[in-house]
């Protein structure tokens, strides 16, 4: 090999760090020599897509961040490798270095060369998709609860509380204002009914995205075989969709699958004796949370489950252990059989008790 080829083959990258912004990006790239061979900052999106198009295959990293899906969807139809990093990670890295955006794209591409780091799995279109309608349920929901928030707390602080019901916003709150003994001003009064109606608008808004959110589960195969297990409804169905992404397979068991949802305990391990805490709330909150509350209902109702799981259910119940931990483990179990489920594409059966 002579003096030329050896120049020119330090300059072929082979990871590349992007750190993405809105409408630009910062990048370091590293040769097969892991020293770096070539940067740019502020970089517009174009130039550096025609950029990757024209380099040979490399590892890109970028970190996990919202417009990293799209991008890491992008690069990687041009042949390259894509692969998300956790934002912990590269601060981990930085240490007590100085930030800037150039240093961090440095750390991202080194982050390839660390023994052990994991990398975040890039979402498709469909995964994004129901995401985005999860994420304007839930922020419909909140603000709902917001305004009925107040709504109470200005009844209180006029002399009128009220249950706190949805039916008493939508049917019984003006004829309780009225029967009030001290009578409300009326620049009040106005103010309770526009903050009634903006209630009444986002409830429907909310039931709205809720039955979308229902036909999404009704019309999927996936869904509707989730479905199938007990206490498992709509939201959870759709919340697991989000989460496999269509790729059960990339999960190595049942239970690396339930410690990806954050199921299981934290360990705390010394001098050969292990310590469980409680658990280790990794990955998708909103999964966790629906995963939970479907325990709560198989407990709330254990002596009508069948079968093996409906005797170990009870027998979980009745041992003595505080509620919260048998919930938990009553959800990682449900996150278990989904995994089964999904990896043999067959629908919940209760397994006759032995």
């Amino acid at each position: 090999m002579n003096t030329t080829q050896v120049f020119e083959k330090r300059k072929i990258a082979v990871a590349i760090g992007i750190d993405l912004a809105k409408d630009h990006c910062d990048v370091v790239a590293y040769n097969a020599d892991n020293k770096i061979c070539f940067t740019k900052a502020n970089w517009a999106y174009p130039h550096l897509m025609e950029w990757l198009a024209n380099a040979q295959p490399a590892v890109v990293l970028m970190e996990s961040c919202k417009g990293c899906h799209v991008r890491a969807r992008d690069i990687a139809d041009l042949g390259h490798d894509t692969r998300l990093v956790k934002g912990a990670d590269v601060k981990a890295l930085r240490n007590v270095c100085q930030k800037n955006d150039i240093r961090d794209a440095d750390y991202i591409a080194r982050l390839l060369y660390v023994p052990g780091t994991k990398f975040v799995f890039v979402k498709n279109q469909r995964q994004q998709s129901l995401q985005f309608l999860q994420n304007e349920y839930k922020s419909i929901q909140e603000l709902r609860i917001q305004v009925g928030n107040q709504i109470h707390a200005g009844l209180e602080e006029f002399g009128c509380p009220g249950p706190k019901s949805k039916k008493f916003i939508q049917s019984r709150m003006m004829a309780h204002l009225e029967k009030n003994v001290e009578p409300i001003p009326e620049e009040v009064m106005s103010s309770f009914l526009r903050r009634r109606e903006m209630w009444l608008n986002l409830f429907e808004q909310e039931e709205e995205a809720k039955k979308r959110m229902e036909e999404i589960a009704k019309t999927d195969d996936d869904a509707q075989r989730i479905m199938t297990v007990p206490g498992v409804g709509a939201q959870t169905a759709v919340g697991m969709l989000v989460h496999i992404g269509g790729d059960i397979g990339r999960f190595k068991n049942s239970g690396q699958f339930a410690a990806s949802i954050g199921l299981v305990p934290k360990q705390n391990s010394t001098g050969g004796n292990t310590t469980l805490n409680g658990i280790t709330k990794c990955g998708p909150k909103r999964l966790r949370a629906n995963l939970v509350q479907c325990g709560q209902v198989i407990l709330m109702h254990a002596d009508k489950l069948k079968g093996n799981f409906g005797d170990w259910v009870r027998k979980l119940r009745d041992s003595g252990k505080k509620r919260g931990v048998i919930v938990c483990a009553i959800a990682a179990k449900i996150a278990r059989i989904v995994y089964r489920l999904m990896k043999d594409k067959v629908d919940y059966t209760p397994v006759p008790s032995r």
